[in-house]
C-alpha cells in the first residue's frame, strides 16, 4: 500500500495525510493545506466505485 501512496501526486498524499491519518476534519485539513474547505474529496472517496 506504502508503494502505491508513493505513486500519487504530493497535494493527494498531502490530503490523505491530514484527512485521513490525522483525522482532521475537511475544514481542519483545507486550513493546513491552505485550500478551500470542499475541495478534495473525503479519504473514503473511492473514485472507481469500489467502496
Amino acid at each position: 500500500m506504502l508503494a502505491q501512496l508513493s505513486l500519487l501526486p504530493e497535494d493527494q498524499r498531502a490530503v490523505l495525510l491530514h484527512a485521513g491519518v490525522k483525522d482532521l476534519s475537511d475544514a481542519e485539513a483545507a486550513a493546513v493545506l491552505e485550500v478551500p474547505a470542499g475541495t478534495a474529496p473525503p479519504p473514503s472517496y473511492d473514485p472507481s466505485g469500489r467502496s
